[in-house]
């Protein structure tokens, strides 16, 4: 059961840069997710949008982030 706190945690959302939140995304990232980043940066090319990955999303997500427009 959560607690009426960790309810109220979940609630909160923060709001931040696109640029603050890759960056928290990337420095999150474990060795092997950046080093898949770098494959996927460097085949995909200007097709790759991190802001569109499923782990980014999932990021956001998790830790109640919105980014400010």
């Amino acid at each position: 059961m959560n607690t009426q706190k960790e309810t109220e945690q979940k609630s909160k959302v923060t709001a931040k840069t696109l640029d603050e939140l890759l960056y928290l995304y990337f420095e999150s990232m474990t060795i092997y997710e950046k080093i898949a980043y770098e494959i996927a940066k460097n085949d995909l090319e200007s097709s790759y949008d991190m802001e569109k990955t499923i782990g980014f999303q999932n990021f956001l997500e998790k830790n109640s982030f919105v980014i400010l427009k």
